[in-house]
């Protein structure tokens, strides 16, 4: 689960750890009270000044015929995120295909959830590269439309992974959510959130082109 996760380190030798932090989010943006000179990867780091968080949860990854790694390298890339990485490598979990293998990413939202939505709006897609654990070539991507990602609309389901080609080579479930502090959330915002956990207003979103079904698909 995510508790035992969290107690792993980032990152790690071999199959690497089953959590990471990733970018703060927007990437490009700086917490309130933050001065201009300070490293803007600084924000990626939890702080006081987060309003939120993403949680990304990988699961149930399988691969359809041919060989197959034995484990994956995961990164995700956030539009914008090049801004603020640079040449430093992106945090990272370790992904096998096996019935019990998870990963999860904690991403710090910095912005309320009024500038978050814009992002997300702007954003469009989140990729998480797919790398061979032994020798660090990319071999897949999965795209997951992020358009519409706000409290109480969390997105979920199967997605392919797809070569860089375009050509889908397996699918994995991922679910996507994200949450604010109650003092970054306005009264309004936190009755749309209730109304939509609910089942008042909208609930989870899904069923989006890249939806598949299979293992991938179960919870």
């Amino acid at each position: 689960g995510v508790g035992d996760a969290r107690r792993e380190p980032k990152t790690g030798e071999g199959f690497g750890g089953r959590f990471a932090t990733g970018a703060s989010l927007p990437p490009n943006a700086r917490p309130k009270g933050t001065s201009h000179e300070k490293d803007t990867r600084k924000s990626s780091l939890s702080s006081p000044r987060d309003t939120g968080h993403v949680e990304l949860v990988l699961r149930n990854l399988e691969w359809f015929g041919g060989a197959a790694p034995a484990y994956c390298r995961v990164v995700a890339r956030w539009w914008g995120d090049d801004f603020v990485s640079g040449d430093t490598a992106r945090p990272w979990v370790g992904l096998g295909a096996t019935a019990d293998a998870d990963a999860t990413f904690i991403f710090p939202v910095v912005v309320k959830p009024t500038g978050f939505a814009k992002y997300v709006k702007d954003c469009a897609h989140l990729i998480l590269d797919f790398s061979d654990g032994r020798t660090g070539q990319v071999i897949a991507h999965v795209s997951i439309d992020v358009s519409r990602l706000s409290v109480g609309h969390p997105v979920s389901g199967g997605k392919p992974v797809r070569t860089p080609g375009g050509a889908t080579r397996g699918a994995v479930h991922v679910s996507l959510s994200v949450d604010f502090h109650p003092k970054a959330m306005s009264s309004f915002e936190r009755n749309e959130a209730r109304c939509a956990e609910t089942g008042g207003g909208g609930g989870q979103v899904g069923g989006d082109e890249d939806e598949v079904s299979g293992k991938a698909n179960v919870t």
